[in-house]
């Protein structure tokens, strides 16, 4: 999945074993860093009451350069970027 350079929609589910049902409990638009790049993984934790979500981003042709933003998403659906990606580009 390619990174956008605008925004990150994540859907948040609940999960239903035994029926084999999920529900989108929330759906947040999270401003994306503006990296081009490949998403390569993410990782999710419970934080007092609230969902921490780290993005791994693969940088286009920098083989293997991972760089990773951290959020914090309340139950509200607000968003607070704890670890912003640091990168300079080059290029401007």
């Amino acid at each position: 999945m390619e990174h956008p350079a605008d925004k990150v929609r994540v859907l948040i589910t609940r999960a239903n074993a035994e029926s084999n049902n999920q529900t989108i409990i929330k759906d947040i638009q999270i401003k994306s860093p503006g990296i081009k790049g490949y998403v390569q993984d993410l990782s999710l934790a419970v934080v007092n009451n609230q969902l921490s979500l780290g993005v791994d981003i693969e940088m286009k042709a920098m083989d293997g350069i991972v760089l990773r933003e951290s959020f914090l998403i309340s139950v509200d659906g607000e968003v607070k970027v704890v670890a912003p990606v640091k990168f300079i580009d080059i290029y401007q």
